[in-house]
């Protein structure tokens, strides 16, 4: 039986931790950490910042902590039950969302809500 060992360089984010995936093929191998870098960065917008490997999702992280967030327009919305209204936004550049009212008070009010309803029927 003929095996091989291969040594490669899989990049990881030094702030999430999290490999870069590779996409639908799978882990992407290098054979350098200088070609994983120069892929990287000129490919999918990682960063180098103080020697320190930084992904494009934590990246933007960092950028709205330094800017603030860059909001999306509000938009009306309601409770999947369609009892609650409510508005919601989200940041173009990171995973951020605001939601009026915030979503512990969404919660709250759907219970309420659901046992109202159940208390009438």
């Amino acid at each position: 039986m003929g095996f091989t060992i291969h040594s490669c360089v899989v990049p990881t984010c030094d702030d999430c931790g999290d490999g870069w995936s590779g996409g639908e093929e799978g882990p992407f191998h290098f054979g350098s950490a200088e070609e994983a870098e120069l892929f990287l960065t000129d490919h999918l917008d990682w960063k180098i910042i103080d020697g320190r490997l930084v992904c494009d999702g934590c990246w933007n992280k960092r950028e709205c902590l330094r800017l603030d967030h860059d909001w999306y327009d509000w938009h009306d919305a309601a409770t999947p039950d369609g009892q609650i209204p409510y508005r919601a936004r989200h940041c173009q550049r990171c995973d951020a969302s605001q939601f009026d009212p915030p979503v512990a008070d969404l919660v709250l009010l759907s219970t309420v809500a659901r046992i109202i309803d159940r208390a009438g029927s």
